[in-house]
């Protein structure tokens, strides 16, 4: 029968007037023997670098960290354990070293910063000389509790959650591909059984103790070198839900044929910056969705961040990219000065009966000054529905903030047959330009009615679809200006309509029209004879002197029930000022085939008819254009006829163009037939 503790031996030591326990312990089993030695000291003050140099010397490592860490320590505790094992059946030795601390930091004027250190590895007597895996880590002696936290703080489920052993480990091993499992150790303070006098406070009374039975946290390392670590709890059942290590990028650095700086020695720099480094999570805890968690160390913070969502009686509440930042123990970097509350992005939603709430914002990074932020809201009720962009950018140095606001509202609110109100629109800019589409864009311009922010899965994915359209029609310009109103109307049920005015102001002045129409008929038929969706773009620009009006079919434009699809555009440009003063076009399809425009004229597509049926397809085209000097016209006819290897066609145009500065006119008449069959002789 094994016996499992043979012989128990301590000892307390105050040397110096700081108090020492030693404790040593012998179990024997049939299979090994297992020899512990554990011991611990107490308030001691020691610079960081001398203690950090005695746990290396005990470890045999040689890690380089920054000479930032190079700090006034407390101590409140140091636990040590070696554990060797010699197994009688494998005729193997492994010696496991073990140490964990507790102490505080002065970091220049600022209130100290408690930490817990720890460290541990395995060496193995089978296996010498190939360099024995070890893990060194620090972490900050505090629970972050979410409840503490403005704006969330008191969602429940959230409340429930805390960070806790928020730093960073080292190590030196070269992880697997499922990653290098570590546990921190666990100290169990205890009553010293030798203390024996009378002053129960004194700190010989305690002793401190790495346990083998449990742990602070477990993390898979997954690779070598630099990680912050951080521990996921609940605060009512202190049940560890998750952990994480990120690896930390240090600097990079030339070779160098000087002898290699020993730790904390000047030049030595610290982690460069970089941006948050997010995992995948995608787990559920009671009400709260956690998405994805981060971790990043810059310029002295650490920080940790987390996407999530929440959701209870039909509200649900998203959280993009909040992040809590805190100091790391870096010099010139105080502690308390440089932490804080970051949120990257929010989304509310809430629905109930024929109630529909939801709107979000995101902060997005300029390439100059400071963040932006730009938001959407929704609102529906019934048949009543409201949806509002908008977009704000603090003022830095001598640039003034920029702020634009644009809302769409959709409801029944009436007037004559020809001309009932179905919606209206709004808005402003503030140091704001509005930047108009092409006539080729406008079908799917931001600002018109069809193409306003549908509701996605959440309330951020809505944002998050429509934020490059947002970033580019909407830009911060100082001293920019510009107002927009809108309305939307149907005329006798069978005409659909939205115009829209946009003035801009203050650098440059100009005056737009842009809009869409759509007419179907007979109304309410379930298949249109005929469906015409056009596309209008009209503006004028007194610095330039152009008054530019466009229109272009939509491909979705059909006769006959689809049996004929239409298409083609149309051009009006006038210049009353500037370089091309006096210049001007009138464009129905395009030019003529000869004709070389100007590059400042606009380029305007056929207008065009075609249809098939069976293997019988027919496409007509046709064309006019006006300009001070020409006139030019134009039509072509194309049908084909194919059934197997027999091919037919009839193929007749008529172009002409007449200019009367020079005189000059131009004409030609073409027609072709034909038909072909392939007897397949040659294949």
């Amino acid at each position: 029968m094994a016996t499992e503790i043979d012989l128990t031996v301590g000892v307390n030591l105050e040397i110096g007037s700081v108090p020492i326990s030693l404790e040593a312990e012998i179990s024997t089993s049939p299979d090994a023997s297992i020899y512990s030695f554990n011991g611990s000291i107490q308030e001691y003050e020691i610079e960081l670098s001398e203690f950090l140099g005695h746990v290396g010397n005990q470890f045999d490592v040689d890690v380089q960290l920054p000479p930032e860490l190079d700090l006034k320590a407390k101590i409140d505790y140091i636990a040590g354990q070696i554990t060797y094992t010699k197994s009688k059946s494998e005729n193997s030795t492994t010696t496991e070293l073990g140490a964990a601390a507790r102490f505080e930091l002065s970091i220049d004027d600022s209130a100290p910063l408690v930490l817990q250190f720890y460290a541990a590895t395995v060496k193995s007597a089978t296996t010498p000389g190939t360099g024995d895996p070890y893990v060194i880590g620090a972490a900050i002696d505090n629970e972050l509790k979410f409840a503490d936290l403005p704006l969330i703080g008191r969602i429940p489920g959230i409340n429930e959650l805390a960070l806790t052993n928020i730093g960073f480990s080292y190590t030196n091993a070269e992880a697997p591909s499922g990653g290098l499992p570590f546990q921190i150790p666990k100290v169990d303070p205890s009553d010293n059984p030798l203390y024996t006098r009378s002053d129960s406070n004194s700190a010989e009374s305690r002793n401190y103790r790495i346990s083998s039975k449990g742990n602070e946290g477990t993390f898979k390392l997954n690779k070598k070198g630099f990680a912050l670590t951080v521990v996921f709890k609940n605060v009512s059942s202190q049940a560890t839900l998750d952990s994480f290590a990120l690896p930390m990028a240090m600097p990079e650095k030339p070779e160098s044929k000087e002898p290699r700086q020993p730790p904390f020695a000047t030049g030595r720099s610290s982690p460069s910056e970089g941006p948050v480094k997010w995992i995948d999570v995608n787990r559920t805890f009671g009400p709260v969705d956690l998405k994805k968690i981060g971790l990043n160390y810059a310029g002295g913070l650490a920080s940790f961040g987390f996407t999530a969502g929440f959701s209870l009686a039909g509200f649900s509440l998203d959280l993009v990219g909040l992040t809590i930042s805190f100091p790391m123990p870096i010099r010139d970097q105080p502690a308390g000065k440089g932490g804080g509350f970051d949120l990257q992005g929010l989304g509310l939603a809430y629905k109930k009966d024929n109630l529909e709430l939801s709107g979000a914002f995101l902060k997005v990074s300029q390439d100059k000054g400071p963040d932006a932020y730009y938001g959407l809201a929704l609102i529906k009720f019934a048949k009543f529905g409201l949806k509002a962009l908008g977009g704000y950018a603090p003022g830095h140095g001598d640039v003034p903030a920029s702020f634009f606001l644009y809302a769409n509202l959709q409801a029944p609110l009436g007037g004559p047959p020809f001309l009932f109100v179905t919606g209206l629109a709004a808005g402003f800019g503030i140091n704001n330009s509005l930047k108009l589409p092409t006539i080729d864009e406008l079908s799917g311009f931001i600002l018109l009615p069809n193409n306003a922010p549908k509701q996605a899965g959440s309330p951020t994915d809505t944002i998050l679809r429509v934020l490059p359209q947002l970033e580019s029609v909407f830009e911060n310009e100082p001293g920019e200006y510009w107002l927009a109103a809108g309305i939307q109307f149907s005329s006798f049920e069978m005409i659909d309509a939205f115009a829209l005015v946009t003035v801009s102001f203050g650098v440059d002045f100009k005056v737009a029209v842009l809009g869409s129409a759509a007419m179907t008929f007979p109304k309410g038929s379930p298949v249109p004879v005929a469906y015409v969706e056009v596309d209008l773009l009209a503006s004028f620009t007194p610095s330039t002197g152009l008054l530019a009006v466009e229109a272009k079919l939509s491909p979705a434009s059909f006769l006959y029930g689809g049996f004929c699809r239409l298409t083609g555009g149309f051009a009006f440009y006038a210049w009353f000022s500037g370089e091309n003063e006096g210049q001007f076009v009138v464009t129905l399809g395009g030019y003529h085939p000869a004709f070389d425009p100007p590059k400042y004229y606009p380029t305007v597509p056929r207008l065009g008819m075609s249809f098939g049926l069976g293997p019988f397809q027919v496409i007509g085209q046709a064309y006019f254009a006006l300009t001070p000097s020409m006139m030019m016209a134009g039509v072509r006819l194309t049908a084909t006829w194919s059934s197997g290897p027999i091919k037919a066609w009839f193929d007749a145009g008529v172009d002409f163009l007449i200019a009367w500065a020079p005189f000059h006119y131009q004409a030609e008449a073409f027609v072709s037939i034909g038909c072909s069959a392939d007897l397949g002789l040659f294949t």
